[in-house]
């Protein structure tokens, strides 16, 4: 875990309103950009920086980031409209809402097409707030032909499966996380 740094209120403000833009239904859920093209938003510019920061130079030239945005809600007001009935507005710890099921990092369209479970090297959580779910990310990668959990030298875990270590990141303006793009992670409410 370490920090982007503190971030102008302009800059942080510009970047929350681009998220609704870049969230929305209408645009592809995810983007690429390869390490040597040119920035077509401030969100690919974030994502070279990134690609920068992690990725060793001379390798920097055959990478590129795969990126996407998420705004989950915090807390009621933002789930539903003030006017509708206080009894909806209730919410128990495991709503959807609040949290990113347990899942690998996968190339969606290698693993749609021939089954495979291919990670990405590296992947990346940027908080651009304070508020909203940890990231957890636990020892537990996908065996890359047929899914099983397995620990991270691919070796079968056990019935039932059980991690080792576990990384509770909550959330915080600027805070940014790096880990293998093979291992579980979640989004889990806030306790």
């Amino acid at each position: 875990e370490t920090s982007l740094g503190r971030w102008p209120d302009a800059a942080l403000a510009a970047l929350r309103g681009d998220v609704v833009v870049a969230d929305c239904a209408l645009l592809p859920r995810t983007f690429f950009i390869a390490a040597s093209a040119t920035p077509r938003c401030v969100f690919e510019s974030l994502a070279l920086a990134i690609v920068r920061r992690h990725v060793p130079v001379d390798a920097i030239e055959a990478s590129g980031a795969e990126w996407w945005v998420q705004k989950r809600p915090h807390g009621r007001s933002e789930i539903l409209e003030p006017s509708e009935p206080v009894e909806k507005k209730a919410r128990t710890i495991g709503d959807k809402a609040h949290r990113i099921d347990w899942h690998f990092d996968k190339d969606e369209e290698v693993h749609a097409g021939v089954g495979l479970f291919v990670s990405p090297h590296l992947s990346t959580v940027t908080y651009l707030a304070d508020e909203g779910g940890a990231t957890t990310v636990i020892d537990c990668v996908a065996h890359p032909a047929t899914g099983a959990l397995c620990d991270l030298v691919l070796k079968p875990l056990g019935e039932p499966a059980v991690s080792q270590t576990c990384q509770i990141i909550r959330p915080a303006t600027g805070r940014h996380l790096c880990f293998d793009g093979r291992r579980m992670h979640a989004v889990i409410p806030a306790l």
